[in-house]
């Protein structure tokens, strides 16, 4: 499961992309940040490599709606 952190107003919130042009949250841009990680974060990224090559990985999108204060949690397909 990745999760990632967004405001949302009015149940509504979007992804962007980077400056390589992946969508967050999508395979790409997953790859590019597991290289990211620290070398203590190995097995984090082993667990990533496997979920994303057998396609078995939950794509989440959680943050607070600033207009009705609720704190939302949507699953994503990127």
């Amino acid at each position: 499961m990745v999760v990632d952190s967004k405001p949302f107003k009015n149940g509504q919130t979007s992804l962007a992309k980077n400056t390589l042009g992946d969508l967050q949250l999508s395979d790409a841009w997953i790859k590019r940040t597991m290289g990211l990680l620290p070398l203590d974060q190995m097995e984090v990224h082993d667990l990533l490599k496997d979920a994303l090559s057998r396609k078995n990985i939950r794509k989440l999108v959680a943050g607070f709606d600033d207009v009705t204060g609720e704190f939302k949690v949507l699953e994503v397909d990127v």
